[in-house]
């Protein structure tokens, strides 16, 4: 019998801001958090709760951590290991659109979509998708507004803390690139996150997370 997807569901149009929820209530839950440490360097820290939205998530385990640089790469921190430049973890090319990293087995893998957006994950070479994002956006028949969802096939739930942190660093980074005055300020923008708080002035309707 095959698993279901685990659908996680954005609650704020913000990537380093933000509680990732699954859909169906089943599953773990994710935060992003940015401050700033000492008053001068902004972090933002990636935690996991296995039992629901966490009451208190400074409590959460630690899953990862992303320290924020103006000038070189930011600096990536997985699963407790040491920090290195987030480019040597996530690695990209001039005028590629993909980005490749590996797991701790060291199996390969690649977001495509980098620059436009990032839509799919593949394993290396791989054809066909094990995780995918949809932009949040307005439906125009209903009025309602629709959360960004990032949907992982089981074989990337075996992976789904580095799928996640790797799609929160790489959309942080898009939007800090992309010439729009409104997704910089949105990846820029520190704040509380909280559940069930869909839109939070986060231009949801605007563009996606």
């Amino acid at each position: 019998m095959t698993s279901p997807n685990l659908e996680l569901v954005f609650n704020k149009d913000n990537p380093s801001n933000c509680i990732l929820a699954p859909a169906n209530g089943s599953g773990p839950f994710y935060s992003a958090v940015a401050k700033l440490r000492d008053g001068k360097d902004m972090i933002t820290t990636y935690r996991k709760s296995e039992n629901g939205p966490a009451v208190d998530w400074e409590s959460a385990p630690i899953i990862g951590s992303l320290e924020w640089r103006e000038v070189f790469s930011d600096k990536l921190s997985l699963a407790g290991k040491a920090p290195m430049s987030s480019g040597n973890i996530l690695k990209k090319t001039i005028f590629s659109t993909t980005v490749k990293f590996s797991d701790d087995q060291g199996r390969k893998y690649e977001w495509r979509g980098y620059g436009a957006g990032l839509q799919m994950l593949f394993e290396k070479d791989g054809k066909e998708g094990i995780a995918g994002f949809k932009k949040s956006r307005l439906n125009h028949a209903t009025g309602a507004f629709e959360p960004a969802v990032l949907t992982l096939s089981p074989r990337a739930m075996e992976i789904a803390d580095l799928v996640v942190v790797s799609f929160l660093v790489l959309e942080k980074q898009r939007r800090i690139d992309d010439t729009s005055s409104n997704n910089k300020a949105d990846a820029l923008t520190s704040g509380d996150i909280g559940f069930g708080n869909v839109t939070g002035g986060d231009n949801i309707y605007k563009h996606g997370v």
